[in-house]
């Protein structure tokens, strides 16, 4: 087993908190390979008990929230880049992302259907933001991944935008 799955293996998710998110082990690549399963997991053990989103879904729902159809990123993919998308402020057509407007996607086409762009779009407009801002895409990736106590991602969400985007510069 490698040491990214023994790592994966071992993890546990709700433990204490850091101020800054603990940053796993590996390429940048394997770090968000790593932190999207984290983030899987703990919103598939979300809905098992009966919290979040998928609380209250069948279990065949919850499977396929998480699968692909048709070629197309599955609909937690497609909420997960929506959502990074949103908090580093990426702009489609030249307007911010509404909030919500992630539950109109359609796993069949792969487009935001209420938004009329497709999340190869919003992906093609997402990674030129990240290099904008000077990002590391695995900080705001293992970010994501750290369940944050309420004050502290209230505390995070009162920050102005430049002082939130620090925390995602590898020399935070």
């Amino acid at each position: 087993m490698s040491d990214k799955a023994d790592w994966l293996k071992n993890a546990t998710l709700g433990s204490p908190t850091p101020s800054r998110p603990v940053t796993l082990p590996g390429s940048d690549a394997d770090r968000i390979e790593a932190a999207r399963s984290l983030a899987i997991q703990s919103v598939r053990q979300s809905a098992i008990d009966g919290f979040g989103s998928l609380a209250g879904h069948s279990p065949a729902y919850v499977v396929a929230y998480f699968r692909e159809w048709n070629g197309q990123p599955s609909c937690w993919l497609a909420g997960h880049i929506y959502f990074l998308a949103r908090l580093i402020e990426t702009q489609m057509a030249g307007k911010l992302l509404p909030i919500g407007g992630s539950e109109s996607y359609d796993g069949a086409t792969g487009i935001f259907d209420s938004l009329n762009f497709t999340l190869t779009e919003l992906t093609a407009a997402y990674r030129p933001r990240i290099l904008e801002l000077g990002l590391a895409e695995p900080l705001i990736e293992e970010w994501l991944t750290t369940v944050h106590p309420y004050a502290e991602e209230r505390e995070f969400y009162a920050l102005d935008f430049e002082s939130r985007m620090k925390r995602f510069r590898r020399d935070w």
